[in-house]
Protein backbone atom coordinates (compact mmCIF):
# COMPACT_ATOMS: atom_id res chain seq x y z
CA UNK A 1 0.00 0.00 0.00
CA UNK A 2 1.30 3.65 -0.88
CA UNK A 3 2.07 6.08 1.40
CA UNK A 4 -1.11 8.74 -0.02
CA UNK A 5 -3.26 5.37 0.18
CA UNK A 6 -2.82 4.63 3.53
CA UNK A 7 -3.25 8.46 4.92
CA UNK A 8 -6.40 8.38 2.56
CA UNK A 9 -7.35 5.39 4.86
CA UNK A 10 -6.08 6.47 7.98
CA UNK A 11 -6.64 10.02 8.57
CA UNK A 12 -10.18 9.63 7.84
CA UNK A 13 -10.34 6.65 10.93
CA UNK A 14 -8.17 8.67 13.30
CA UNK A 15 -10.36 11.57 12.75
CA UNK A 16 -13.76 9.44 13.65
CA UNK A 17 -11.91 8.19 16.62
CA UNK A 18 -10.81 11.51 17.67
CA UNK A 19 -14.48 12.85 17.63
CA UNK A 20 -15.83 9.70 18.86
CA UNK A 21 -14.70 10.43 22.21
CA UNK A 22 -17.18 13.44 22.92
CA UNK A 23 -20.12 11.30 22.06
CA UNK A 24 -19.01 8.05 24.05
CA UNK A 25 -21.07 9.39 27.41
CA UNK A 26 -24.42 9.60 25.60
CA UNK A 27 -25.51 5.97 26.08
CA UNK A 28 -23.93 5.75 29.48
CA UNK A 29 -26.11 8.72 31.21
CA UNK A 30 -27.73 6.14 33.63
CA UNK A 31 -24.59 4.05 34.29
CA UNK A 32 -22.80 7.17 35.17
CA UNK A 33 -25.28 8.35 37.38
CA UNK A 34 -25.72 5.21 39.36
CA UNK A 35 -22.47 4.53 39.28
CA UNK A 36 -20.88 7.34 41.04
CA UNK A 37 -24.28 8.96 42.87
CA UNK A 38 -25.36 11.62 40.83
CA UNK A 39 -28.70 12.76 39.80
CA UNK A 40 -29.34 12.52 35.76
CA UNK A 41 -29.29 16.13 35.19
CA UNK A 42 -25.30 16.11 36.59
CA UNK A 43 -24.40 13.54 34.45
CA UNK A 44 -25.98 15.44 31.51
CA UNK A 45 -23.63 18.61 32.52
CA UNK A 46 -20.78 16.34 32.05
CA UNK A 47 -21.93 16.39 28.15
CA UNK A 48 -21.86 20.06 28.45
CA UNK A 49 -18.67 20.31 29.70
CA UNK A 50 -17.33 18.50 26.54
CA UNK A 51 -19.49 21.18 24.55
CA UNK A 52 -18.20 23.90 26.61
CA UNK A 53 -14.46 23.01 26.48
CA UNK A 54 -14.67 22.48 22.85
CA UNK A 55 -16.64 25.57 21.98
CA UNK A 56 -14.03 27.40 23.81
CA UNK A 57 -11.15 25.81 21.98
CA UNK A 58 -12.41 26.56 18.94
CA UNK A 59 -13.29 30.56 19.48
CA UNK A 60 -9.63 31.09 21.62
CA UNK A 61 -7.02 28.19 20.71
CA UNK A 62 -7.73 27.22 17.06
CA UNK A 63 -6.76 30.33 15.22
CA UNK A 64 -3.45 30.19 16.72
CA UNK A 65 -2.50 27.29 14.02
CA UNK A 66 -2.48 30.18 11.71
CA UNK A 67 0.50 32.00 13.12
CA UNK A 68 2.42 29.02 14.68
CA UNK A 69 3.12 25.22 13.07
CA UNK A 70 -0.04 23.83 13.01
CA UNK A 71 1.24 20.85 14.49
CA UNK A 72 2.54 22.06 17.39
CA UNK A 73 -1.08 23.18 18.10
CA UNK A 74 -2.48 19.50 17.27
CA UNK A 75 0.06 18.08 19.54
CA UNK A 76 -1.15 19.95 22.50
CA UNK A 77 -4.66 19.25 21.60
CA UNK A 78 -3.93 15.66 21.81
CA UNK A 79 -1.93 15.66 25.08
CA UNK A 80 -5.59 17.31 26.76
CA UNK A 81 -7.64 14.78 24.88
CA UNK A 82 -4.91 11.88 26.85
CA UNK A 83 -5.42 13.64 29.27
CA UNK A 84 -8.97 14.13 30.00
CA UNK A 85 -9.36 10.48 28.57
CA UNK A 86 -7.16 9.33 31.10
CA UNK A 87 -8.84 11.44 34.16
CA UNK A 88 -12.14 10.29 33.36
CA UNK A 89 -11.04 6.47 33.22
CA UNK A 90 -9.60 7.17 36.87
CA UNK A 91 -11.85 9.73 38.30
CA UNK A 92 -13.09 9.11 41.96
CA UNK A 93 -15.23 12.15 42.18
CA UNK A 94 -17.64 14.47 40.27
CA UNK A 95 -15.43 17.31 40.06
CA UNK A 96 -12.17 15.30 38.70
CA UNK A 97 -15.13 13.67 36.09
CA UNK A 98 -15.84 16.78 34.89
CA UNK A 99 -12.83 18.30 34.16
CA UNK A 100 -11.72 15.10 32.31
CA UNK A 101 -14.88 15.45 30.24
CA UNK A 102 -13.96 19.29 29.83
CA UNK A 103 -10.24 18.74 28.26
CA UNK A 104 -11.66 15.66 26.20
CA UNK A 105 -14.45 18.51 24.63
CA UNK A 106 -10.92 20.52 24.17
CA UNK A 107 -8.86 17.61 22.62
CA UNK A 108 -11.53 16.77 20.13
CA UNK A 109 -11.08 20.27 18.22
CA UNK A 110 -8.11 19.04 16.87
CA UNK A 111 -10.01 17.62 13.67
CA UNK A 112 -11.01 21.08 12.47
CA UNK A 113 -6.89 21.22 12.04
CA UNK A 114 -6.21 18.55 10.42
CA UNK A 115 -9.50 18.79 7.87
CA UNK A 116 -8.03 22.43 7.18
CA UNK A 117 -4.26 21.00 6.33
CA UNK A 118 -5.80 17.97 3.85
CA UNK A 119 -8.20 20.18 2.07
CA UNK A 120 -4.82 22.39 0.89
CA UNK A 121 -3.32 19.12 -0.35
CA UNK A 122 -4.73 18.58 -4.00
CA UNK A 123 -3.46 15.40 -4.09
CA UNK A 124 -6.12 14.25 -1.30
CA UNK A 125 -8.47 16.63 -3.25
CA UNK A 126 -11.28 14.25 -2.29
CA UNK A 127 -10.09 13.58 1.21
CA UNK A 128 -12.29 15.82 2.92
CA UNK A 129 -15.86 14.35 2.24
CA UNK A 130 -13.90 10.56 3.66
CA UNK A 131 -12.99 12.50 6.56
CA UNK A 132 -16.08 13.93 7.11
CA UNK A 133 -18.12 10.36 6.91
CA UNK A 134 -15.20 9.23 9.20
CA UNK A 135 -16.34 11.90 11.86
CA UNK A 136 -20.00 11.13 11.34
CA UNK A 137 -19.02 7.49 11.19
CA UNK A 138 -17.14 7.86 14.57
CA UNK A 139 -19.85 9.68 16.30
CA UNK A 140 -22.15 7.25 15.44
CA UNK A 141 -20.21 4.16 16.28
CA UNK A 142 -19.21 5.46 19.44
CA UNK A 143 -22.79 4.99 20.50
CA UNK A 144 -22.56 1.31 19.66
CA UNK A 145 -18.85 0.94 21.03
CA UNK A 146 -19.51 2.29 24.80
CA UNK A 147 -23.07 0.79 24.40
CA UNK A 148 -21.62 -3.18 24.08
CA UNK A 149 -18.43 -1.94 25.72
CA UNK A 150 -20.26 -1.10 28.97
CA UNK A 151 -21.90 -4.57 29.33
CA UNK A 152 -18.07 -5.57 29.50
CA UNK A 153 -15.57 -3.43 30.77
CA UNK A 154 -18.19 -0.98 32.59
CA UNK A 155 -18.18 2.89 31.46
CA UNK A 156 -15.02 3.50 32.12
CA UNK A 157 -13.61 1.17 29.66
CA UNK A 158 -14.18 2.89 26.66
CA UNK A 159 -12.49 5.67 28.06
CA UNK A 160 -9.25 3.68 27.97
CA UNK A 161 -9.27 1.87 24.95
CA UNK A 162 -9.70 4.90 23.47
CA UNK A 163 -6.80 6.48 25.44
CA UNK A 164 -4.46 4.08 24.04
CA UNK A 165 -6.32 4.68 20.44
CA UNK A 166 -5.76 8.24 20.70
CA UNK A 167 -2.01 7.92 21.33
CA UNK A 168 -1.06 6.07 17.82
CA UNK A 169 -3.42 8.17 15.90
CA UNK A 170 -1.87 11.22 17.61
CA UNK A 171 1.69 10.23 17.09
CA UNK A 172 0.63 9.18 12.99
CA UNK A 173 -1.07 12.13 12.55
CA UNK A 174 2.23 14.46 13.75
CA UNK A 175 4.20 12.08 11.79
CA UNK A 176 2.82 12.53 8.53
CA UNK A 177 1.59 16.07 9.02
CA UNK A 178 4.36 18.83 7.00
CA UNK A 179 5.04 22.15 9.05
CA UNK A 180 2.73 24.95 8.14
CA UNK A 181 5.72 27.40 8.51
CA UNK A 182 4.74 29.52 4.98
CA UNK A 183 1.73 30.72 6.89
CA UNK A 184 3.65 32.48 9.84
CA UNK A 185 2.63 35.95 10.75
CA UNK A 186 5.51 36.38 13.03
CA UNK A 187 4.19 40.30 13.44
CA UNK A 188 0.65 39.37 14.37
CA UNK A 189 -0.47 39.06 18.11
CA UNK A 190 -2.89 36.72 19.33
CA UNK A 191 -5.06 39.36 19.46
CA UNK A 192 -5.21 40.26 16.05
CA UNK A 193 -5.79 36.48 15.31
CA UNK A 194 -8.87 36.75 17.55
CA UNK A 195 -10.05 40.34 16.05
CA UNK A 196 -9.85 39.08 12.44
CA UNK A 197 -11.77 35.88 12.98
CA UNK A 198 -14.69 37.66 14.21
CA UNK A 199 -14.39 40.97 11.84
CA UNK A 200 -14.26 38.14 8.79
CA UNK A 201 -17.62 37.20 10.39
CA UNK A 202 -19.06 40.29 11.14
CA UNK A 203 -18.07 41.71 7.98
CA UNK A 204 -19.25 38.87 5.68
CA UNK A 205 -23.17 37.39 5.10
CA UNK A 206 -21.88 34.51 3.76
CA UNK A 207 -19.75 33.15 6.51
CA UNK A 208 -22.55 33.95 9.21
CA UNK A 209 -25.06 32.06 7.10
CA UNK A 210 -22.52 29.38 6.51
CA UNK A 211 -22.10 29.18 10.84
CA UNK A 212 -25.58 29.16 11.17
CA UNK A 213 -26.35 26.07 8.82
CA UNK A 214 -23.68 24.41 10.91
CA UNK A 215 -24.61 25.33 14.21
CA UNK A 216 -28.14 24.64 13.58
CA UNK A 217 -28.10 21.24 12.27
CA UNK A 218 -25.53 20.16 15.06
CA UNK A 219 -27.76 21.43 17.69
CA UNK A 220 -30.60 19.62 16.16
CA UNK A 221 -28.03 16.41 15.91
CA UNK A 222 -27.10 16.54 19.43
CA UNK A 223 -29.99 16.98 20.88
CA UNK A 224 -31.71 14.54 18.89
CA UNK A 225 -29.06 11.41 20.01
CA UNK A 226 -28.54 13.06 23.45
CA UNK A 227 -32.19 12.13 24.16
CA UNK A 228 -32.30 8.82 22.15
CA UNK A 229 -31.06 7.10 24.38
CA UNK A 230 -33.37 7.36 27.34
CA UNK A 231 -35.98 7.49 25.06
CA UNK A 232 -35.19 3.99 23.90
CA UNK A 233 -34.82 3.00 27.88
CA UNK A 234 -37.63 4.89 29.63
CA UNK A 235 -40.32 4.26 26.64
CA UNK A 236 -39.14 1.45 24.70
CA UNK A 237 -37.70 -0.34 27.40
CA UNK A 238 -34.42 -1.48 25.48
CA UNK A 239 -31.74 -2.88 26.62
CA UNK A 240 -27.84 -0.96 26.72
CA UNK A 241 -27.24 -3.55 23.90
CA UNK A 242 -30.20 -2.57 22.22
CA UNK A 243 -30.14 0.85 21.93
CA UNK A 244 -26.52 0.12 20.72
CA UNK A 245 -27.81 -1.45 17.78
CA UNK A 246 -30.19 1.06 17.38
CA UNK A 247 -27.14 3.35 17.01
CA UNK A 248 -26.45 1.76 13.94
CA UNK A 249 -29.26 3.30 11.82
CA UNK A 250 -26.93 6.20 11.54
CA UNK A 251 -24.03 4.68 9.79
CA UNK A 252 -26.05 4.47 6.53
CA UNK A 253 -26.56 7.96 7.13
CA UNK A 254 -22.56 8.82 7.32
CA UNK A 255 -22.05 6.68 4.49
CA UNK A 256 -23.41 9.09 2.18
CA UNK A 257 -20.26 11.73 2.74
CA UNK A 258 -18.61 9.22 0.49
CA UNK A 259 -21.10 10.63 -2.77
CA UNK A 260 -21.02 14.17 -0.78
CA UNK A 261 -19.57 15.95 -3.67
CA UNK A 262 -21.51 14.63 -6.86
CA UNK A 263 -24.86 14.82 -4.66
CA UNK A 264 -24.42 18.53 -3.20
CA UNK A 265 -23.41 19.42 -7.06
CA UNK A 266 -26.07 17.49 -8.81
CA UNK A 267 -28.94 17.84 -6.78
CA UNK A 268 -28.64 20.12 -3.44
CA UNK A 269 -26.52 22.95 -5.49
CA UNK A 270 -26.86 25.49 -2.01
CA UNK A 271 -26.83 25.26 1.46
CA UNK A 272 -29.65 26.62 1.47
CA UNK A 273 -31.66 23.64 -0.71
CA UNK A 274 -30.08 21.33 1.77
CA UNK A 275 -31.13 23.43 4.98
CA UNK A 276 -34.61 23.85 3.99
CA UNK A 277 -34.78 19.56 3.00
CA UNK A 278 -33.53 19.08 6.65
CA UNK A 279 -36.42 21.72 7.83
CA UNK A 280 -38.90 19.53 5.98
CA UNK A 281 -37.39 15.98 7.18
CA UNK A 282 -37.99 17.27 10.71
CA UNK A 283 -41.55 18.86 10.16
CA UNK A 284 -42.31 14.97 8.43
CA UNK A 285 -40.77 13.63 11.55
CA UNK A 286 -43.10 15.13 14.21
CA UNK A 287 -45.85 14.58 12.41
CA UNK A 288 -45.38 10.91 11.33
CA UNK A 289 -46.63 8.29 13.51
CA UNK A 290 -44.74 7.30 16.68
CA UNK A 291 -43.29 4.36 15.77
CA UNK A 292 -40.05 2.21 15.78
CA UNK A 293 -40.10 1.81 11.88
CA UNK A 294 -40.78 5.79 11.55
CA UNK A 295 -38.13 6.83 13.65
CA UNK A 296 -35.33 4.32 12.31
CA UNK A 297 -36.23 5.52 8.79
CA UNK A 298 -35.79 9.01 10.23
CA UNK A 299 -32.58 8.36 11.94
CA UNK A 300 -31.22 7.22 8.82
CA UNK A 301 -32.30 9.98 6.92
CA UNK A 302 -31.61 12.86 9.10
CA UNK A 303 -28.01 11.45 9.83
CA UNK A 304 -27.72 11.34 6.11
CA UNK A 305 -28.78 15.22 5.52
CA UNK A 306 -26.58 16.23 8.58
CA UNK A 307 -23.76 14.93 6.72
CA UNK A 308 -24.40 16.53 3.45
CA UNK A 309 -24.60 19.86 4.80
CA UNK A 310 -21.27 20.03 6.97
CA UNK A 311 -19.22 18.99 3.47
CA UNK A 312 -21.06 21.37 1.84
CA UNK A 313 -20.29 23.73 4.68
CA UNK A 314 -16.63 22.67 5.16
CA UNK A 315 -15.84 23.09 1.35
CA UNK A 316 -17.29 26.93 0.79
CA UNK A 317 -15.75 27.95 4.26
CA UNK A 318 -12.33 26.55 3.55
CA UNK A 319 -12.70 28.04 -0.21
CA UNK A 320 -12.55 31.43 1.47
CA UNK A 321 -9.78 30.87 3.99
CA UNK A 322 -7.13 31.36 1.22
CA UNK A 323 -4.35 29.44 3.50
CA UNK A 324 -5.55 30.76 6.92
CA UNK A 325 -7.83 28.38 7.99
CA UNK A 326 -8.38 28.89 11.83
CA UNK A 327 -9.67 32.26 10.89
CA UNK A 328 -6.88 34.90 10.08
CA UNK A 329 -7.29 37.32 7.54
CA UNK A 330 -10.20 35.36 6.15
CA UNK A 331 -10.59 36.68 2.81
CA UNK A 332 -14.01 37.10 1.18
CA UNK A 333 -15.61 35.94 -2.05
CA UNK A 334 -18.82 36.93 -2.29
CA UNK A 335 -21.23 35.11 -4.66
Amino acid sequence: MTKDRLIIIAIPVICGLTAANMYYIQPLFLMISQSIGITYIQSTNLFTAQLIGNVLSLIFFIPVADVIDRRKIIGALYLCLCTGLFLVYFSTNFNILIGGYALIGVGASSVPLIIAFYNKEKKHENIIGYIMGGVLLGIIGSRFASGILSNFLGWRGIYIVSFFLMLLGASFVLKNMKPNSDNKEKNISYLNVIRSNIMATLEDRSVRLYCFYGFATMFSFTAFWTNIATYLDQSLDFSTTEIALFSLLGVLGALVAIYAPVITGSIFKTSLRLFMTGIALLACAIALPNSLIWLGGFTALFDALIQLIHVSNQKKLYSRSKGKEGGLKLQVQRY
